[in-house]
């Protein structure tokens, strides 16, 4: 009978059937006054239980009170006390429109056991979605989660190693968080550890086992994997070099939303590589990857709108585009706008 966990009600009932017979009138009423339901819907009792046993008890209190905030408040003592999955599932469906309130959930989840959670944590810190940035305090739980079976967490990990961000560079051990990231089913750990053997970073150059890895996480879902992959066919590199190919993988990955590999597919468009040329289609996959954040995505469109090539040529348009492609990074956009400016 003490299966607080899931008789909460009953066991409350059973404690205060014991002291029957033996309290006075007024005792009954100290007994009775901590059932009454308040303004929330919730009773004192109800609290106290979830405060001393936390679990599913606090999700059921939880389902008694309509106020948001409250709901908010017991979800989070139950995912301390190690029933987690309604803490990662709310987070995951509001951090990016509120970090702040996902990072409490992900934090109250890490603490219960919850090693998705931890990880979820550290990427908002590392980011600083919703909270202050903080990379350091990211790396330790980046490192939680990973240790914990979240794979994600090995993958972003790697990728505070590679690039130094909250501990010091270190390409090798970026390499290795990478392939336990991949062996354990994560796409950007594959994509990731495929780039360091493209390039030769923490380990060998090894373009055979770059495609290998591309692919991988192509197939695991990346849309940056497919992308690169894409690369290599078009390149030839690791690979037989195969343009329709590339345009496919290239399409893979602009659909999977990544931006490069829409610009890459509109440059083959535009120059009729492993496709029939079509400008028009071009400048659609350059807008798309100018869109999506691909600086050189807005440089090519700028050019054909300063050239008049599948659009109607449009200067005013053209340097807007350069400048924006400049603004994103991209040092032969800012050579356009000012070479345009100047003419």
């Amino acid at each position: 009978w003490l299966d607080v966990e899931n008789k909460p009600i009953k066991v409350l009932f059973l404690l205060l059937a014991s002291c029957v017979g033996t309290v006075t009138f007024a005792g009954s009423l100290v007994f009775t006054s901590p059932l009454a339901r308040q303004d929330d819907g919730l009773s004192a009792a109800d609290r106290a239980l979830c405060s001393m046993f936390k679990g599913k008890v606090c999700l059921d209190v939880a389902e008694l009170t309509p106020t948001e905030q409250d709901q908010l408040e017991f979800i989070t003592l139950a995912c301390e006390g190690g029933v987690t999955e309604r803490c990662l599932e709310h987070g995951n469906a509001i951090w990016e429109i509120d970090g702040s309130t996902a990072g409490k959930l992900w934090g109250a989840a890490c603490r219960g056991g919850s090693a998705k959670s931890c990880g979820s944590l550290g990427y908002l810190l590392e980011k600083g979605i919703g909270i202050e940035a903080d990379p350091e305090a990211a790396v330790p739980l980046y490192r939680q989660g990973c240790d914990g079976g979240d794979m994600r967490g090995c993958s972003n990990l790697g990728i505070s190693y590679e690039y130094g961000i909250g501990v010091d560079a270190d390409p090798e051990e970026a390499a290795r968080l990478y392939r336990q990231g991949c062996d354990g089913g994560d796409a950007i750990g594959c994509t990731n550890l495929g780039y360091l053997y493209d390039a030769g970073i923490g380990v060998e150059a090894d373009p055979v086992e770059a495609a290998r890895l591309y692919r991988q996480g192509c197939d695991e879902g990346g849309a940056l994997g497919c992308s690169n992959l894409g690369n290599l066919y078009r390149q030839g590199m690791g690979v037989t070099a195969d343009p329709e190919e590339a345009a496919r993988l290239y399409r893979q990955g602009c659909d999977g939303g990544n931006a490069r590999g829409c610009t890459d597919l509109g440059y083959l468009y535009e120059r009729g590589i492993g496709v029939d040329s079509d400008p028009l289609t071009a400048g659609q996959l350059y807008r798309q990857g100018c869109d999506g954040g691909n600086s050189l995505g807005c440089t090519n469109l700028g050019y054909l709108y300063e050239e008049g090539i599948g659009v109607e040529a449009d200067a005013e348009e053209a340097a807007r585009l350069y400048r924006q492609g400049c603004d994103m990074g991209d040092e032969e956009a800012c050579n356009q706008a000012e070479a345009l400016k100047q003419d």
